[in-house]
């Protein structure tokens, strides 16, 4: 979660956040930030909630006075079920499990859902033991390697992170 205030004295800020279930009857956790030059972005990661919808809100103390009120409710969807990993298919090495002749490799990822994906990540390696990387390298679903002469090519999924609010 992210906040940003300004204060009429410039003084640093600090900042609670509340996370409370999605019918704001129960308050889930909370926590503070240390305190930061005004106008600068905080951030604050909850402890693991339950799966389902969640409500948040944050405010600002200088050190004297807290904020008039709160900031708006905003929105929180925690989903741990994690996008389905991509099939990989090529063009230049239709079996898995033959040597080819080319060393430059092309291919397509493709999943059965993709509206959680934000990208890929694709490692392409000789060592058959090389597990993908978790990193992002890529939003296309196209693989291209020229002069790799694969025998390995690892993906995962980066799910797709929730849009964020204006600042």
């Amino acid at each position: 979660m992210r906040a940003r205030a300004t204060d009429a004295d410039l003084d640093e800020l600090r900042y609670t956040f509340e996370v409370w279930d999605a019918d704001q009857t129960n308050r889930r956790t909370t926590g503070t930030t240390a305190y930061l030059a005004p106008a600068s972005i905080a951030s604050w990661s909850s402890p693991t909630l339950p799966a389902g919808v969640h409500k948040w809100r944050v405010r600002a103390y200088d050190g004297a006075n807290w904020s008039a009120s709160w900031s708006s409710w905003r929105t929180l969807t925690v989903d741990p079920t994690a996008p389905a990993v991509p099939v990989i298919s090529s063009t230049s090495h239709a079996a898995t499990d033959s040597w080819y002749s080319t060393d430059d490799f092309t291919g397509t990822l493709s999943a059965s859902d993709t509206s959680g994906i934000a990208g890929y990540a694709v490692k392409i390696d000789r060592d058959p033991l090389t597990p993908a990387s978790t990193e992002v390298t890529q939003t296309s679903a196209t693989v291209s390697a020229a002069g790799s002469a694969p025998c390995a090519i690892g993906s995962t999924t980066a799910r797709r992170a929730p849009s964020r609010p204006p600042e």
